[in-house]
């Protein structure tokens, strides 16, 4: 029998009695002979491959027995696919349906643009989103010499109705002006003086629950985001499921 110590570098002890190293595990047997253990304990006191041995085994049974080791084997790789797909598949879900609602949401249509000002439109809330927000911020691109824009918020088909004016190019809706929920608005700001542009900006957005909400986003994510998402969670689904599966 021969022993490396791993601490000693490339040093290799040989023991000096393969008959009793063989029987080393019987010194800590209370069933051996005492003849026998009193000649295992002089071989050990002479024998280093066999001390190297008796410190191993005590090492690991003393482990075994406190909990700081584990007889549990290694997961094989086929036993660890499940544990990385469903992992990957869980990550991928979770960073699409971040970006569902980090990034801006596809619309019909950015807002309506001015007469006569190409580049003038209304860039928030884009036209035909859902939102959550009741005091919103509306935003619009500034109007060549404009003094002043005056701002109109009705509900279609209701009674709400709010005016504002601000000089600059964007608005946020007072507290007390909270719009209702789940219902439709149109928007409209006419910059000042009228001749800049008669007709105005327009757009419209909706007010809607979380899941009206929710679902509007899903609906308008960016187009790849989809297919990402629907793919984590099938990965997901796989990799729970041979985790879950009993083993024959």
């Amino acid at each position: 029998m021969t022993i490396q110590n791993p601490s000693s570098g490339d040093r290799i002890y040989e023991c000096i009695d393969d008959g009793l190293g063989s029987q080393i595990w019987r010194l800590d047997d209370p069933t051996t002979n005492p003849e026998l253990q009193e000649r295992l304990r002089l071989h050990v006191r002479h024998c280093a491959a066999c001390r190297e041995r008796l410190a191993v085994t005590r090492h690991t049974a003393a482990g075994l027995a406190d909990g700081s080791l584990s007889l549990t084997p290694a997961a094989t790789p086929r036993q660890a696919w499940p544990v990385w797909l469903s992992g990957a598949g869980a990550a991928a879900l979770a960073a699409c349906l971040a970006l569902v609602f980090l990034l801006p949401p596809r619309t019909a249509g950015d807002g309506l643009i001015l007469r006569g000002e190409g580049d003038a439109a209304i860039l928030a809330p884009k036209a035909d989103t859902v939102i959550r927000d009741r005091t919103p911020e509306i935003r619009w691109t500034p109007v060549d010499k404009a003094r002043g824009y005056d701002v109109t918020v009705r509900e279609v088909d209701g009674d709400y109705r709010w005016e504002g004016r601000s000089a600059a190019p964007s608005l946020t809706l007072p507290d007390d002006a909270g719009l209702p929920s789940s219902a439709r608005f149109r928007v409209e700001v006419t910059p000042e003086p009228a001749h800049l542009g008669s007709d105005g900006l327009r757009t419209s957005f909706r007010t809607g629950t979380w899941s009206e909400f929710l679902d509007f986003r899903l609906r308008a994510a960016p187009r790849p985001l989809v297919p990402g998402a629907l793919l984590g969670a099938l990965a997901l689904l796989v990799g729970l499921a041979a985790r879950l599966r009993p083993r024959s």
